[in-house]
């Protein structure tokens, strides 16, 4: 299953332990505008926002952004 940039970001943000508030300050933007990112109303954040969530993850960004996989199977190895 394909998953959007959003859950993307959901998903890691879980994963980490993370509130939407803690994500929000870690990466200097407002707690709305994750929860834009998160549910679909901001589609294409801006490139630095996805840098600094990459960092945050510790994820490199081909990972991140790679389509068609789910990001937790990906961090995991799994296939």
């Amino acid at each position: 299953m394909s998953l959007t940039f959003g859950e993307r970001v959901a998903r890691l943000r879980q994963a980490h332990g993370l509130s939407r508030k803690e994500l929000a300050s870690r990466i200097h933007v407002s707690f709305e505008t994750i929860r834009q990112i998160e549910t679909g109303k901001i589609q294409y954040p801006r490139l630095h926002h996805v840098c600094a969530l990459a960092s945050v993850f510790k994820i490199s960004l081909d990972a991140f952004c790679a389509e068609g996989e789910d990001i937790l199977v990906v961090l995991s190895g799994e296939t």
